[in-house]
């Protein structure tokens, strides 16, 4: 299981968000650019903190939020929701199950990080146990 998988369309947000993560600590990361190499990832390697754009092609991110929440053996994915303009999916997607929501760009990027490292950590002493 990796730490964390990034799914967004937009190459550099991803760099940006990869960046943020690392400047914290973070260094098991993965990012992909679409909804469909994020499922095949799911399948092979689930992620402990799922940090997903709402808005992408094909499949949405929410489609993927409720794909995550169906299936039983992805109850340790931790899944963080970013938007680039849709507020109400946003605040839909914790009801839906995420965690958290951010919009882009991250403003509040001490909380962000502190929010994947928390469910890092949290998943680590699961283990642990």
């Amino acid at each position: 299981m990796s730490d964390v998988l990034i799914v967004d369309d937009n190459d550099d947000f991803r760099k940006l968000v990869r960046t943020m993560l690392r400047g914290s600590g973070i260094i098991d990361i993965n990012d992909v650019y679409s909804a469909a190499e994020c499922l095949l990832l799911l399948i092979k390697d689930p992620p402990k903190v799922l940090i997903l754009d709402i808005n992408m092609p094909f499949i949405t991110g929410l489609d993927i939020l409720d794909a995550v929440k169906q299936n039983k053996w992805l109850d340790n994915v931790h899944v963080i929701i970013i938007t680039g303009s849709d507020f109400v999916g946003s605040s839909t997607s914790v009801r839906r199950g995420a965690v958290d929501y951010f919009l882009k760009p991250i403003t509040e990027s001490k909380k962000f990080t502190a929010l994947v490292k928390y469910y890092l950590e949290l998943e680590q002493f699961k283990e642990s146990q």
